[in-house]
């Protein structure tokens, strides 16, 4: 049914009682998931008799895995913010530097320090090393917050 038709059917339902739209609804409801099983079958049919004319090749009906990969800087800087240290110690010791900023200038100490971690911030301090005397967008460092 396309915008014309809906549009002159309109002073009809207009004078439906609430039962008799609902009916509607639900006929109508009823029709377009009939009309969209339709659409899958003849699809899925399509897409196998494809893989049929291609079976020479690599197998089509393996879709390539989509995974998001993020930057060890990332991870650190997000699991600082979630305050877990397990994860932030992993990160250190696989190399990645305490350092790290976001695109703010925000290290892991600044987030430690906001929110009042002060076992976050013995593990960067004493066992990593990181420094004190960096600062992020606002001029705050972590020595200041």
């Amino acid at each position: 049914m396309d915008h014309s038709d809906l549009i002159a059917e309109m002073a009809h339902i207009e004078h439906m009682s609430t039962q008799e739209r609902l009916e509607l609804a639900r006929r109508r409801r009823i029709q377009q998931w009939k009309n969209w099983v339709q659409r899958e079958r003849e699809r899925n049919k399509h897409s196998k008799s494809h893989k049929n004319n291609n079976s020479n090749n690599v197998n089509l009906s393996s879709k390539p895995k989509r995974h998001i990969f993020f930057s060890d800087n990332v991870m650190l800087l997000e699991a600082a913010s979630r305050n877990d240290i397990q994860e932030v110690r992993r990160l250190l010791m696989k190399g990645v530097s305490p350092d790290s900023t976001n695109e703010d200038g925000l290290t892991a100490l600044h987030q430690c320090c906001i929110d009042n971690n002060e076992e976050m911030m013995k593990l960067l301090i004493v066992e990593f090393n990181n420094t004190v005397c960096s600062y992020y967008c606002s001029g705050v460092s972590p020595d200041s917050t």
